[in-house]
């Protein structure tokens, strides 16, 4: 009996593996991310905008991208991938927001909303001055 549940458990270590490595995990916070970006994508943001999220995303983070085709971009608030990149869309998109504007917002979800360390340090070195 203990082999097979090391057995089955190591085909599920597997198969999680196999699944994490081709992105399958993490496609439902990607397609809300997308879908986020398509509902917003015919108004530029003036600057960082957090929206509350229930779905896999959960809260989301947007930000002016500086990009014609994609105005906008958008993040996971308090998720990021195993490697410790952040789940943005459009994927390697620039930002076109202040620092001054970002610090405010991350001050004002500080103690109400989580946002991921690693989260805030991508904000933090893709914001302009």
């Amino acid at each position: 009996m203990g082999a097979v549940l090391l057995l089955v458990g190591g085909l599920a270590v597997s198969l999680l593996q196999h699944y994490r490595e081709r992105g399958a995990i993490d496609a439902p916070i990607y397609a809300d991310l997308q879908q986020i970006e398509f509902e917003h994508r015919s108004a530029k943001l003036a600057g960082a905008l957090f929206l509350l999220g229930s779905g896999a995303a959960g809260d989301v983070i947007g930000m002016p991208s500086g990009d014609a085709r994609f105005p906008n971009a958008w993040l996971a608030a308090d998720k990021t991938l195993p490697d410790g990149a952040v789940y943005l869309v459009p994927r390697n998109a620039g930002f076109a927001a202040t620092c001054a504007g970002v610090t405010k917002l991350l001050a004002a979800l500080a103690d109400t909303r989580p946002v991921s360390p690693r989260v805030r340090e991508f904000l933090s070195h893709h914001c302009s001055a």
